[in-house]
């Protein structure tokens, strides 16, 4: 019976040792995917700021600016137009529809 219940003693050991070293394995898988959900976090919040600031930068760089310096060019030279009225603008005699004046008086 000596070895009988050595035998049982050392099975039980062997149980608890594995159970201590599963709930260990548990722990270290579960810290696993919490490291690997932040460091996915991480990296989808750095290419979120990534595509920003391309799109920040093609705004930039597509931005368009008049050239002011030659729109008072044109306008001082009277070749502000538009489609309507061309670039010459519209004749101000044509604009007197037979009258003296543009009121008509």
């Amino acid at each position: 019976m000596g070895w009988t219940a050595a035998g049982v003693v050392v099975s039980a050991l062997a149980a608890g040792a594995s159970g201590v070293q599963n709930a260990q394995a548990q722990n270290a898988a579960s810290q696993g995917r919490r490291d690997q959900s932040e460091a996915q976090g991480r990296a989808e919040a750095t290419a979120l700021s990534a595509q920003i600031q391309e799109e920040d930068a093609l705004r930039a760089e597509n931005r368009k600016t008049p050239d002011v310096s030659n729109l008072i060019g044109d306008a001082d030279t009277g070749g502000l137009g538009n489609l309507l009225t061309g670039v010459g603008g519209v004749d101000p005699n044509k604009l007197n529809l037979g009258r003296s004046t543009v009121l008509g008086g």
